[in-house]
């Protein structure tokens, strides 16, 4: 392994070498006092003494808030080689962020032997406050790459980034594997044929070495997105196909999917096994979907609430993605020159189609993301003049407005902490907004994508401006507060208009694709249904990525198209999207109903009568039926595009709602119920929690008395149902059991079965849509138990799903640990583990079918502030191994209360007295967010005892504090900002997938004792203020900061966590220190609130 120092901030003292022996510019920081003259600066850098993650300093980039200097330090080029490079290091921020591209990234940059970049990666990017992030990335040099530099930047915010510890090694070549790449192609860009288009997708392998004759033979699959197959595993041939520019061999094959008759509407992916050397394959998958014309081209584009918007809105292919959606409008950069004559030159050539041609040719409408005001918002002394920005504009207007330009975004997230800022950006708003109206009053001027900002609101900017317009990316909870702050905004200073947004998006990074789908659904329907006119999801996607570089970034991770290697791929959420958007079309919002069972309804209508109906559950799954009067014909999509049509009959349809929004399209009914109807008249009787490879399964589903008929069941294709038995009931009901087994082969993440009916006469349809997830033969799962004593240990709980008896041989090993130091967890610091198993961690256990065993093995020597994490192993029978590894920490009991609990801030309660203190009084247990305003100088300045109980009802916490100083004053969501305490919950702990966190502050603020959810992790517990909370704060001394602080969380507040003697569940809990202005410090019980990072949690075990 070659290693070379990269020098930034505390490296290696000596100069390394690389390859050819060619000396690397790039000295360490660890010595002198400023930064070396071989590192490029721009704004101010200098070495840090106090803040550092090793040895004696790092380097500090910081960016003024007020005149935003470009700010950045860049390496001298050094040598590379072709190969993969690991670059490793950390990074700590504190920087201002309203939404991920507020961020410090750094880099590394390429170069050709004509000093030309080839290409740019992101190493690592932090947003907002970090504690020290551990990074390790491998990049493989670009094939013409000479030369490289590193660098790091401040993006768009302002405030400090730090950096520590940068090093690369040199890894070597690419192993063989990863010299071969898989490209799909079609002639339909996006992968989203017409109904009448032939779905050919054409596979070219490119490798740098031939392939063996052994590889020429592979196979395919047809399957959903869980892996539920459509047909029997396929085999193709590949062929030789020459090479391609780049030199790469090429093999090829083609898919004519016609024969497997791929439906209208879903979303489908190719999954293919090419055998290599070795016994290795090469799997790749790709998605594809058949999708008619999209239903909004049939309506003018301004009657459709859905826009367009990207990373780099001149790219060609981001206009025909997001006119196959359906989208009609679409942002576009518009710029025009400081200096006069202003004029704005989009007449030919790219400039023009990237504004007004690409958009005519897929006919949608452009508007102007107005860049000359966005630089005034952005910059102290305001780069154009008020000449430039009217000429500019008014010369806009009157050269491109018959080409389609219809509107103007006239600003975009300007910084609201300067309030003298604020007064200059509302001139610049009211000079573009005026100018704008004297030209023409019917070009739409959309307001700076400002949000429910109060300052704005103050400084008087509702009059320059047609529509608002927010950008949001946090979770649903929080888009439906700022949709009502609006509201509230508007009865304090006036200027009600309509709302609409240019950017509404996820943080997608680290999120399934089916979870990005559901959220884009929800925010689309419930922005509509508080009041919004125009919604735009970010980003379409579109970008280039020839070498699949953007591949796992954060960028790639927002786009509805995977645009690796430049395919376009469509991704769930883009299948999901379509459907949304050409099911709601020119459709109204109507009404909302909210039932307590957990059902959300949303109704939405055009003018001919047309009607969408969306549904979703937020609490688990139910059957209910949508009441349809009147009407005969009924279309249900589901999520991933799958539909049915069926006859309501004048009656109506029983459907299950979950999780996943259902639509429901049909036409006429004048009225609709106003409540959710559960009592369909079919509905699932009884279901398998999961199935299993090789068993026998049985699904129930039941009628009520009056219907007769008997639905029809089907499932994944290689199922085999076997006809149902009917069960009459005296009360009339009856139910029906289908039985069917689960192929050994079946290797899905769950599988579907449809449960229908077709209305007829006077009775309704049913359409129920069953998704079973599908088990391994053998499970296990390792979870802490407080054992005899309460002394440490794990529980090992080995199941056999099968029918046959099984021999399993384990192993179980601490790989490591991570102690805690200063108030966090460094996992880069990993070591040997002192803690051991007090008897064998490793045995045979024969099981019989459907038994479970479980083993208790006690730890020794555990310390009660560090990490473990804990490798478990597994053979079956058939010598099958099953590996995971997860983490422990804290193994705190919490005993069950025998008396109810009276939340008074009074402890000497008989259940308080008995439970087990924690304490948080230790210097390693400190975090210190501002070194230099604050220093913690022992458990009277700041410390804590922790005790917890449980009931069914809620869990218990009680802290009881000693602090120097007691200073509260914030509210709301600042409340994390003061004096207080705030916790971070895993409800998902046993959880190889986690689905979310959430993430609580609580304390005595301005409004009294009041808690804020920041973080939700599931959709019926929304952020926000959290009033069934309850919280009790007692002074204990006026004098000081001694407070006693009892909290009852209702375990809905922790969903879908589910109370139970030995149940698991992830927590931190920190003491905020408040010490003038805004929070400085904090004490916790485990850590990791403060970077939202579930690995960092302890563990709670629930007690008898």
């Amino acid at each position: 392994m070659k290693i070379f120092a990269a020098g930034i901030a505390c490296m290696m003292s000596s100069v390394a070498l690389l390859g050819a022996d060619v000396p690397i510019a790039n000295p360490s920081f660890e010595s002198g006092g400023k930064v070396p003259d071989s590192w490029q600066i721009k704004g101010v850098a200098v070495l840090d003494q106090e803040e550092k993650i090793d040895g004696k300093q790092s380097l500090k980039l910081t960016r003024d808030s007020v005149t935003l200097p470009e700010t950045e330090a860049s390496s001298d080029k050094f040598k590379v080689e072709k190969g993969i490079y690991e670059i490793s290091g950390a990074m700590k921020s504190d920087l201002y962020t309203q939404d991920l591209s507020f961020n410090a990234a750094l880099t590394i940059v390429f170069f050709d032997s004509n000093a030309k970049e080839v290409e740019k990666r992101t190493v690592i990017y932090l947003c907002g406050k970090n504690a020290w992030k551990i990074f390790k990335e491998r990049i493989q040099c670009p094939d013409k790459a000479d030369k490289a530099k590193l660098s790091l930047v401040i993006n768009k915010t302002h405030g400090s980034v730090w950096l520590d510890n940068l090093k690369i090694s040199y890894l070597g070549k690419a192993s063989s594997d990863s010299s071969c790449r898989i490209v799909f192609k079609s002639s339909n860009l996006g992968f989203m044929f017409l109904p009448d288009e032939a779905p050919i997708i054409l596979m070219n392998v490119e490798s740098e070495e031939p392939l063996p004759e052994s590889s020429m033979d592979f196979t395919w699959e047809l399957c959903d997105y869980w892996g539920e197959t459509f047909c029997a595993p396929q085999t193709e041939k590949l062929s030789s196909n020459g090479k391609n520019p780049k030199g790469l061999i090429v093999y090829s094959a083609t898919f004519d999917l016609k024969p497997l008759s791929p439906k209208i509407g879903p979303y489908y992916e190719i999954k293919t096994s090419i055998p290599l050397e070795n016994g290795k394959m090469l799997k790749d998958k790709m998605s594809f979907a058949i999708l008619p014309e999209a239903e909004t081209f049939k309506h003018d584009p301004m009657d459709i609430p859905f826009g367009a918007h990207t990373w780099n809105a001149t790219v060609y292919e981001y206009f025909p993605l997001s006119a196959r959606l359906g989208l009609r409008r679409c942002l576009t950069f518009w710029m025009y020159p400081k200096e006069a004559p202003y004029e704005p030159k989009y007449d030919e050539g790219y400039a023009y189609d990237s504004r007004l041609g690409w958009p005519a040719k897929f006919k949608m409408l452009p508007y102007g993301a107005l860049y000359p005001a966005m630089d005034n918002e952005h910059y102290k002394i305001s780069p154009y003049s008020e000449e430039s920005l009217r000429s500019g504009v008014r010369q806009s207007i009157e050269k491109y407005r018959s080409k389609g330009l219809w509107a103007f975004q006239i600003g975009n997230e300007p910084p609201f902490w300067d309030l003298e800022k604020v007064k200059d950006d509302v001139n610049t708003y009211r000079i573009v907004y005026e100018e704008i109206k004297k030209v023409d009053p019917t070009v739409v001027a959309i307001g700076s994508a400002i949000g429910p900002s109060e300052e704005f609101f103050k400084a008087g900017f509702q009059a320059y401006q047609d529509v608002y317009n927010v950008h949001a990316y946090s979770d649903l909870g929080e888009l439906r507060n700022a949709m009502a702050k609006y509201k509230e905004l508007f009865a304090k200073y006036g200027g009600k208009k309509p709302i609409w947004s240019t950017e509404i998006g996820s943080k997608s990074q680290g999120l399934t694709r089916h979870e990005i789908a559901k959220d884009i659904v929800k925010k689309a329907v419930c922005f509509f249904a508080d009041g919004g006119e125009y919604f735009t999801w970010f980003a379409t996607g579109g970008m280039p990525d020839p070498d699949g570089k953007r591949t796992g970034t954060y960028s790639d991770s927002m786009d509805l198209f995977a645009a690796k290697y430049n395919m376009h791929l469509p991704r769930i959420d883009a299948i999901a999207y379509y459907h949304l958007i050409n099911s709601m079309c020119d459709k109204k919002f109507v009404k909302e109903i909210q039932d307590t069972s957990g059902v959300s309804e949303f109704l939405f209508k055009n003018k001919k009568g047309n009607c969408l109906a969306v549904l979703w559950n937020t609490k688990s799954t139910a059957d209910i039926c949508l009441d349809l009067p009147d009407v005969s014909e009924v279309q249900i999509k589901y999520l991933d595009g799958r539909n049915i049509k069926t006859n309501a009959a004048g009656k109506g349809v029983n459907i299950r709602v979950g999780e996943d929004p259902v639509f429901v399209l049909f036409d006429g009914s004048e009225s609709l119920p106003d409540k959710i109807n559960l009592k369909p008249s079919v509905k699932t009787a009884t279901l398998p929690v999961c199935l299993v490879q090789g068993s026998l399964s049985e699904i129930a589903i039941r009628t009520e008395a009056g219907e007769e008929r008997t639905p029809v069941l089907s499932g994944p294709f290689q199922f085999e149902i076997y006809p149902g038995e009917k069960m009459k009931f005296p009360d009339g009901s009856s139910e029906i059991f289908y039985k069917f087994k689960t192929p050994e082969s079946c290797n899905a993440q769950s599988v579907s079965f449809r449960a229908s009916l077709d209305g007829e006469k006077d009775k309704g349809a049913t359409e129920l849509l069953i998704r079973i997830p599908v088990k391994n033969k053998i499970s296990f799962e390792l979870n802490p138990v407080a054992a005899a004593g309460n002394k440490p240990a794990v529980e090992l709980t080995l199941s056999n799903n099968s029918a046959k008896k099984e021999t399993l041989k384990y192993s179980i090993e601490i790989s490591d640990e991570i102690p805690m130091a200063k108030g966090t967890f460094n996992l880069q610091t990993a070591a040997p583990s002192k803690a051991f198993f007090k008897d064998s961690a490793s045995g045979e256990v024969s099981l019989n079918p459907s038994e479970i065993k479980k083993i208790i093995l006690p730890l020794e020597n555990t310390d009660r502030m560090t990490i473990y994490r804990v490798k478990t192993t597994i053979y079956d029978s058939s010598g099958n191994m099953i590996v995971k590894t997860r983490s422990f920490g804290g193994f705190a009991k919490v005993a069950k209360a025998k008396s109810e609990i009276v939340i008074d801030g009074n402890l000497d309660k008989p259940d308080w007295k008995g439970a087990t203190s924690y304490a948080i009084e230790e210097e390693r247990q400190v975090f210190v967010v501002y070194p230099e305003k604050y220093k913690w100088t022992g458990p009277e300045n700041l410390s804590g005892k922790m005790k917890l109980l449980w009931d069914e009802k809620y869990l218990y916490v009680a802290v009881e504090v000693t602090d120097d100083k007691f200073v509260n004053p914030k509210q709301d969501d600042q409340m994390w900002n003061q004096d207080g305490l705030q916790f971070l919950f895993d409800p998902y702990r046993k959880e190889e997938e986690k689905k979310g966190r959430y993430d609580y502050s609580m304390g005595l603020g301005q409004k009294g004792p009041q808690a804020w959810c920041h973080l939700s992790a599931d959709a019926g517990t929304q952020a926000g203020e959290i009033k069934d909370i309850k919280i009790a704060v007692k002074r204990l001394d006026e004098n000081n900061g001694n407070v006693v602080y009892e909290v009852a969380i209702p375990w809905a507040r922790i969903a879908p966590f589910k109370p139970a003697p030995g149940m698991n569940l992830g927590m931190s809990m920190i003491i905020n220190e408040d010490d003038g202005p805004g929070r400085s410090s904090f004490m916790g019980w485990f850590s990791g609130v403060h970077l939202k990072e579930v690995n960092l949690v302890g563990d709670l075990v629930l007690g008898e």
